[in-house]
């Protein structure tokens, strides 16, 4: 799975929001010339109704696929992510994206958790949105 969680920095929900992810790579030809090939992604979910919190975007890779080789050898490649909504306070739209380059982008690892239930209330650390550890077996 490839996976990017991402989080609205707005102190009210997003309602109706979408996510698209793409991949973006440098392809070599046989005869040397090379061009840059953009893939949409197929995301499990593309669609939140209401976004308060975080949101983990997931795009599954199937085993044996080229991108899951591309991913763990050293190609060059960008992950594209884009997300937009609505401000429910200000009927307005919301947009965000970012890039990451390959250095960015973790194999074998999985998030921190950014929700903390151990006191009466919920608190969410928004701190803690890139934070990433090796996955445990």
């Amino acid at each position: 799975m490839l996976m990017v969680r991402v989080a609205s920095t707005r102190l009210r929900p997003i309602a109706d929001v979408s996510a698209q992810m793409s991949w973006l790579e440098k392809v070599t030809l046989t005869d040397g010339r090379s061009f840059r090939q953009l893939v949409e992604l197929p995301l499990v979910r593309s669609h939140n109704p209401s976004m308060a919190f975080a949101w983990t975007l997931v795009h599954e890779i199937e085993d044996g696929s080229p991108m899951l080789e591309r991913l763990r050898g050293d190609g060059e490649f960008r992950l594209t992510v884009t997300v937009s909504g609505t401000d429910t306070l200000l009927a307005s739209q919301a947009l965000g994206g970012e890039t990451y380059a390959r250095e960015a982008v973790l194999i074998d690892h999985e998030f921190a958790d950014m929700m903390d239930d151990s006191k009466d209330t919920l608190e969410f650390d928004l701190t803690k949105l890139h934070d990433a550890h090796p996955r445990v077996g």
